[in-house]
């Protein structure tokens, strides 16, 4: 799909930016008395808790702690898997990220787009405000991220915060954050894909990592 933007300027646009800052070196502790309680998920595709299918969102909407997700698949169709600690998502996302049949689903739903042939993907992690990766972009370097998107400027008069809609293909993975200074509820992606459809997962974000080299794992 075409973006309207090319390499060249997706970079200068990013190596000029003045909204992001280091990704820090160590992950600070989770805060566990951070709270989710208003927490509105309504994800189009089913979700999994801990590997096990979600009836009611409820159950997911009034859990009281962080919730780390991920885009995957599950009996022939795509889901979001949610869990209650972090690394069962890294290790799901891994995985993910070697599932053909996951990769199938996210075009055949339309909901992403893989590059089929061998290219050099971009460094640089862009989100676009519309759908199908259209609308004004946001550029962000490897090793890079926003604590808070709300001060991020959008078409002028708008910002950023919650914002997201579509995401082009990055070769490094990236995290999102349903709260400021990458607090709330994590969404990880580690597959060299697009997502063209963020609402389908519900993905609500309020900071942003690219990952680059960095392992996200410590």
């Amino acid at each position: 799909m075409e973006t309207g933007l090319n390499i060249t300027d997706l970079h200068e646009s990013a190596t000029h930016d003045d909204y992001s800052e280091p990704v820090p070196v160590r992950r600070e502790p989770a805060d566990e008395m951070e709270s989710e309680q208003h927490r509105q998920l309504r994800p189009t595709v089913p979700v999994l808790l801990d590997g096990k299918p979600v009836e009611d969102l409820a159950s997911i909407n009034d859990y009281p702690k962080p919730l780390y997700m991920t885009p995957s698949a599950h009996q022939s169709g795509l889901v979001l898997s949610c869990f209650t600690e972090r690394n069962p998502m890294y290790e799901e996302a891994q995985s993910a990220s070697k599932n053909e049949e996951f990769h199938w689903l996210l075009e055949a739903e339309r909901a992403g787009s893989c590059p089929h042939d061998p290219i050099e993907l971009p460094t640089i992690l862009m989100f676009l405000d519309l759908p199908d990766l259209a609308g004004e972009h946001l550029a962000i370097r490897s090793e890079r991220m926003i604590s808070d998107l709300s001060t991020v400027s959008r078409r002028g008069f708008l910002n950023w915060g919650n914002a997201i809609r579509s995401i082009f293909v990055c070769a490094y993975p990236y995290s999102l954050h349903s709260k400021p200074n990458r607090k709330g509820d994590e969404y990880y992606v580690n597959f060299r894909c697009s997502l063209t459809q963020l609402g389908m997962w519900d993905m609500r974000t309020q900071s942003i990592v690219n990952w680059g080299t960095i392992c996200p794992f410590h």
